[in-house]
């Protein structure tokens, strides 16, 4: 019996395969008589992030995978040329035409290198390595006529180092009331009489606490992986810490989550649910103001309004998902956390086209297992994926994750909750 038959449930029989969804055409639109016209192409990621991904104001939704089977020019390969920013990609970015009336809807932007456009935008995306590869992408100035393209801007969350902005665009960006925040910390123009910098804000990093024991818990130099493995790149960006604030180290937790489940170490995936259960989701519950308002008044921990929850929320979910699988005693407790939280958390959901199946590759494993195992814990919407058809598709891709070059099982099997 090999690593994989040692944990694998039984294998349901096969269903038909699902319709595929329709590739979007990467043809540019047509120009609209007025357009966004920012002054620099990082900038206008960033805009794009919020009115493409976030937003879905800005069609198509850009996707490297798709793009690339339809691009004339070379074949690109994504998954297989240098790690980088394809050139490409970025061209077709910098070309797209964002109409001038969409400038109204961003009110704030936020920057990390998880976000949806730099994953789309790099060769062999890691998030390990993504911010360096990034750098080319900086935004040195917000000119006014940026503010004045983006007139309900109010604030700037950057936690991939990104900005690097002079003391003149910092006075402009205070003067039109735009906080700019760099990893939690209060960016403030220099006070130029007397050539010092003003004080800063301490950085508020809500949850802190609980960010640190996750990386205790997951201790991932105690997992024994071979320096060459695949699996270390996933888990390098703890040796800087964890924090709730950055949609980069909150996506990567999902991704690290489903590393210890997958390589035997389901105990310590169920610990680090047991411990997100002390960060109540807030953003379904609260608006932005009143979250606010509620800090201010001691209800809530400075930064809570600032916690990225997507990656924490799919980390709880495929915890949940192994202690069920495993058996584990800490089962029921995960199970409230996420379906019957205490006020002020709120259930955790996902969207539609997660639960419909629409976000799987087939060929793209450590992603798909993910979307599968909320699917199965979830219930898919979409009658072409039932429950039977999900699991069977779960045993598919562990098998197929752990075929990949790279990934292969590092030591027996510890499929064992404790």
């Amino acid at each position: 019996m090999g690593f994989f038959d040692r944990f694998k449930k039984k294998a349901a029989e096969p269903a038909a395969e699902p319709a595929k969804r329709p590739t979007p055409d990467y043809s540019l639109p047509p120009t609209p008589d007025f357009t966004l016209e920012l002054s620099s192409v990082g900038l206008k990621l960033m805009v794009v992030e919020e009115l493409m991904y976030q937003k879905g104001l800005l069609q198509p939704r850009f996707d490297l995978q798709e793009f690339a089977s339809q691009y004339p020019g070379r074949n690109i390969q994504p998954d297989t040329e240098p790690v980088g920013v394809v050139p490409e990609a970025l061209d077709w970015f910098a070309r797209l035409p964002i109409p001038q009336e969409l400038g109204a809807q961003i009110t704030e932007l936020n920057v990390d290198m998880g976000n949806d456009v730099y994953v789309q935008l790099i060769a062999q995306y890691q998030s390990s390595l993504a911010e360096e590869i990034a750098q080319p992408l900086v935004v040195k100035d917000i000119t006014a006529t940026d503010l004045t393209q983006l007139p309900n801007l109010s604030e700037i969350q950057d936690d991939a180092q990104l900005l690097d902005l002079g003391n003149a665009a910092l006075k402009r960006l205070q003067k039109r009331g735009v906080e700019v925040y760099q990893d939690g910390e209060l960016l403030e123009p220099e006070v130029t009489a007397k050539g010092k910098a003003a004080d800063r804000t301490a950085p508020n990093y809500a949850y802190q606490d609980v960010a640190d024991e996750i990386v205790s818990i997951i201790d991932w130099h105690s997992l024994g992986i071979p320096p060459k493995h695949e699996a270390a790149q996933h888990f390098k960006s703890l040796d800087k810490g964890l924090k709730f604030t950055s949609q980069w180290g909150s996506n990567d937790l999902g991704f690290q989550v489903s590393f210890l489940c997958v390589y035997g170490f389901a105990d310590r995936a169920i610990k680090v649910g047991l411990a997100l259960g002390k960060v109540p989701k807030l953003k379904e519950v609260y608006g932005s103001g009143t979250i606010k308002k509620a800090i201010a008044a001691g209800e809530l921990p400075p930064g809570a309004d600032k916690v990225v929850f997507p990656g924490l929320d799919t980390a709880m979910v495929v915890a949940y998902y192994w202690a069920m699988r495993t058996g584990s005693p800490h089962t029921e407790q995960l199970r409230k956390y996420i379906f019957e939280p205490d006020p002020p958390g709120n259930p955790i959901t996902f969207h539609p086209n997660v639960l419909q199946g629409n976000l799987l590759r087939g060929n793209a494993p450590i992603r798909d297992l993910e979307w599968l195992v909320i699917m199965s814990v979830f219930g898919s919407t979409s009658p072409e994926w039932p429950k039977q058809r999900v699991d069977a598709e779960i045993e598919k891709t562990l098998a197929d994750w752990l075929a990949l070059p790279g990934y292969e099982p590092w030591s027996a099997p510890r499929d064992v909750a404790r």
